[in-house]
Order: structure tokens, then C-alpha cells, then sequence
């Protein structure tokens, strides 16, 4: 067995050389992974900005079809008496 001061020193420098190497891995991977969720809660968060927008833009659509369309068409309807046919000019 080679037990010299050479040897000891060596192995203890290669030892914190190899802990310092996995230290700074694995700081660079938690740092990697802290970006990579950054970047993802950006990405959700404009989604949601997204989606909400959308709803919005969705209701308001649906407002002014039921103001331009729906309602001009009931009052038309309610026009005519419950007996009678619709297309009177029709025929």
C-alpha cells in the first residue's frame, strides 16, 4: 500500500476538486432550473392575459349580436298576434 505524504496530498486535492466541481454542478443545474420556471410562469401568466382577453372580446361579441340581431328579430315577432301566420305577405 503506498501511504507517502505525495500520495495523501494528491488524493485530498483531487477529492476537493471533484466536491468543488459537483458543487458548482449542481448550482448550475438549480440555476438552469430556476430559469426555466421563470420562463414558464411568464408564459402561463401571458396565457391567462390571453384567455382572459379572449372572454372578454367573447362577451362583448356576444352583446352586440344579441343587441343587433337577436332583438330586432323578437320585437319583429311580437308584431304579429299569436294566431296568425308569419309570412302574411308572403302568400
Amino acid at each position: 500500500m503506498v501511504s507517502d505524504s505525495i500520495y495523501l496530498n494528491s488524493k485530498n486535492e483531487i477529492s476537493n476538486n471533484v466536491n468543488n466541481c459537483m458543487a458548482k454542478l449542481v448550482s448550475q443545474t438549480e440555476n438552469r432550473q430556476k430559469n426555466s420556471a421563470s420562463v414558464f410562469k411568464y408564459l402561463y401568466f401571458i396565457q391567462e392575459i390571453g384567455i382572459v382577453l379572449l372572454m372578454i372580446f367573447l362577451l362583448a361579441y356576444s352583446m352586440i349580436v344579441k343587441k343587433t340581431i337577436v332583438n330586432p328579430l323578437v320585437n319583429y315577432n311580437k308584431k304579429f298576434p299569436k294566431t296568425s301566420l308569419y309570412p302574411l305577405k308572403a302568400l
